[in-house]
């Protein structure tokens, strides 16, 4: 039995990724796997789990769409203490993570990730309120506005980016 409030987090440390990953599918057939693997692997005790806690997954819609650069400057994240100090080490010199292959290519090349970041937006129907929260991709975040603050021509950032963008009005 999951110990936790929400079945989409579960104790990883006994469940194999494969058979979350199975169970998950059954469960919820709209969450994209790549969306699935980052679940099974965050702590159920961090703010990733406070943010998602009370959600009901099967109410979730799962699009991948291009969110605008001026959107993505200003967007809330869960760790922005985090983003903030790869944005200024992004500033302070362009050594973008040359340990994955393709991650500086992708850069000077499109001005983009490689891997779209994953987007939480929930709309409360009775107030329309609309909160948006980067949950995963943070330091691709913390680059993206690191660059854009330089100004620097090898590194010309592409107007919109990939994202996978979790949906739910409440």
């Amino acid at each position: 039995m999951n110990r936790f409030k929400n079945p989409i987090f579960t104790d990883y440390e006994k469940e194999p990724e494969d058979d979350y990953l199975i169970r998950m599918k059954i469960l919820f057939p709209n969450i994209p796997e790549p969306i699935l693997k980052f679940f099974w692997n965050i702590s159920p005790y961090d703010e990733i789990y406070d943010l998602f806690v009370s959600v009901d997954f099967s109410k979730i819609k799962v699009e991948i769409d291009y969110i605008s650069t001026v959107e993505l400057l200003n967007i809330r994240s869960v760790f922005s203490d985090y983003v903030e100090n790869i944005s200024k080490m992004a500033e302070g010199k362009i050594e973008i993570n040359k340990s994955r292959f393709g991650v500086v290519e992708s850069w000077e090349n499109y001005g983009t990730w490689m891997v779209p970041v994953m987007i939480f937006e929930k709309t409360d129907l009775r107030s329309n309120d609309r909160t948006v929260v980067l949950f995963e991709g943070h330091t691709r975040l913390g680059i993206l506005r690191g660059l854009n603050s330089l100004m620097n021509t090898k590194y010309k950032l592409a107007s919109s980016h990939k994202a996978y963008i979790l949906r739910i009005f409440d």
